[in-house]
């Protein structure tokens, strides 16, 4: 989102003198992920726009910044690219566990209201990643800052996201701070009810150790766009590992492995077609071809899941 187009920008501020911060520039430039973040934020675009096709392009996008930046970051210090690795880690976030997360919020994640309510706590995070960096590069420890400011970000971040787009994409938005933060908070230990490593028990955390002997992604009962294989590949993953360890969200990961039946379901918007014109047909046509004007259908895939395994 937006955030990563901030914190990379603020990485030209605080290499050393042996890092040119002119090569960030150009790989952010020549990558267009900014023109692809700020494209998606133009609330006529965004009204169009295809979730699933658009993660894709912004994914093939962070994919070209990760391959440019490998060699810049070589001849560079840790402390010099700790604000870089944490714009990276929330990108590879987005195109991997969290990709699925991403498509299925991805309108309201977007969109103006979304971006204007958040603002204000994306300055807690950008105060971290300015002042993790140089913490890091003047030999200083500041983990009681940084677990007191993450607390404030998690917060503040997860309270405006449940109001502007529901508790599912707080789910995701929790993970991909979770992501974003990640390379801030190495050998960093806070107690604070939003920290992944927090000693307490969290409704986010789900700390309760699970006796399945495999977890998989759970579908969601309803969706705008199809889930991808890579996506539950890697979720199936993501939930195996996670799970042994007491970090097993239900609303991203269950027992039951089967996979369920989905059908696309396409209600035509009424005063945009005609009494004799089978709009519905239309609709289902359309959409199934992978365009779907939100102006002339409103349409989300079903998924017949499977009764929980007990």
């Amino acid at each position: 989102m937006k955030l990563l187009s901030t914190v990379l920008f603020l990485t030209t501020c605080n290499f050393a003198r042996s890092c040119n911060p002119n090569t960030v520039l150009q790989c952010w430039q020549e990558s267009s992920v900014a023109e692809i973040i700020n494209k998606f934020s133009s609330a006529q675009t965004l009204k169009t726009l295809n979730a699933q096709y658009a993660v894709e392009e912004y994914c093939r996008a962070q994919t070209k910044l990760d391959l440019c930046m490998q060699d810049f970051k070589q001849n560079c210090s840790m402390a010099d690219t700790l604000s870089l690795d944490t714009a990276v880690s929330a990108g590879n976030f987005l195109c991997s566990t969290g990709k699925q997360g991403f498509i299925n919020n991805f309108h309201c994640l977007m969109s103006s209201s979304f971006q204007t309510s958040t603002r204000t706590c994306m300055t807690d995070i950008l105060d971290l990643t300015t002042n993790a960096s140089i913490a890091s590069a003047e030999g200083r420890d500041i983990s009681a800052a940084k677990c007191r400011t993450a607390e404030e970000a998690y917060t503040c971040v997860e309270g405006k996201t449940s109001t502007t787009c529901g508790e599912a994409a707080t789910e995701f938005i929790h993970h991909y701070l979770e992501a974003t933060m990640q390379p801030l908070m190495r050998d960093v230990t806070c107690n604070h009810s939003h920290a992944p490593n927090a000693e307490e028990t969290t409704s986010h955390a789900h700390h309760a150790k699970s006796t399945c002997p495999k977890h998989c992604y759970k579908y969601p009962e309803t969706t705008n766009t199809p889930v991808l294989e890579s996506t539950k590949r890697n979720m199936d993953v993501w939930c195996t590992e996670n799970c042994k360890l007491g970090n097993c969200p239900p609303t991203m990961c269950t027992c039951d492995c089967r996979v369920p039946t989905q059908a696309l379901v396409c209600n035509p918007v009424s005063k945009k077609f005609g009494a004799n014109y089978d709009g519905a047909k239309w609709c289902h046509n359309t959409c199934s071809a992978g365009h779907c004007p939100k102006e002339y259908c409103d349409c989300h895939i079903l998924y017949s899941l499977p009764r929980p395994v007990t």
